[in-house]
């Protein structure tokens, strides 16, 4: 179950700053809580908002059984032919309580015309295809919200650290190591409440990707000068 946070505690990002390598100057330490603090309000709040693979299943069966029920409607009505007088007699003098005499050549067009745009509308409704509700494309990891957790987080360890973020496997075992490992192991126990349950294997599907959170964060707030100590072995930007 992943957490909402609006910020870190002190002794989680106590925990962070831990974890990480020797930042490129003192400067970039002392912003890293700001960082993190507006990660939290931000950027993470709409990762783990994302819905859940289970959920993206249950909105595509329920828009399918829509859609389905739409067809069929549509086909019913199509079929009826003639029949459709039928049902609008029925609507004026069952539904709206009218004598058929008071009903006007008007008003009988108008029902008519309705009749022919909801019969349209509704084809375009059995057309939905409930699949593309899913935010989730064949191109994402199976946990998207953890591979974007861990994209912010090879952003910050650039910023931080003034080096790429990369995944170590370790030689003789095959488990996962080295100082994004680290980084990675502080902030999943907080952001997912579950330890580093699962981080192994989105690690796996992380694929040395980076996101302009850092970048995004400068935007937001200027007056932080968060790269303002670049020099030309530091980076500006992601």
């Amino acid at each position: 179950m992943a957490l909402i946070l609006s910020a870190f505690s002190a002794q989680t990002k106590k925990d962070i700053a831990g974890s990480l390598p020797a930042p490129i100057c003192e400067r970039r330490r002392e912003l890293l809580p700001l960082i993190l603090d507006d990660r939290g309000r931000n950027e993470l709040r709409r990762h783990l908002s994302l819905d859940s693979r289970a959920m993206i299943r249950l909105r595509i069966q329920r828009v399918d059984r829509v859609r389905r029920c739409a067809n069929e409607l549509c086909l019913a009505l199509n079929a009826a032919g003639d029949e459709r007088t039928i049902i609008e007699a029925e609507m004026f003098q069952g539904v709206d309580g009218r004598r058929l005499e008071n009903i006007s050549r008007s008003e009988w067009a108008d029902l008519t015309k309705r009749f022919a745009e909801e019969i349209i509308f509704l084809t375009k409704l059995a057309a939905v295809d409930p699949k593309r509700i899913s935010r989730l494309g064949p191109g994402h990891p199976r946990n998207y919200a953890a591979y974007l957790v861990l994209c912010d987080a090879a952003s910050i360890f650039r910023w931080y650290t003034g080096k790429k973020a990369a995944r170590g496997v370790h030689r003789s075992c095959g488990t996962e190591t080295g100082p994004f490992f680290r980084l990675a192991s502080a902030l999943s126990p907080v952001v997912f409440g579950r330890g580093i349950r699962g981080l192994p294997a989105a690690m796996k599907n992380w694929a040395s990707s980076s996101s302009p959170l850092v970048a995004n964060i400068n935007e937001r707030h200027p007056a932080w000068r968060v790269y303002a100590d670049s020099g030309p072995n530091n980076p500006l930007c992601d």
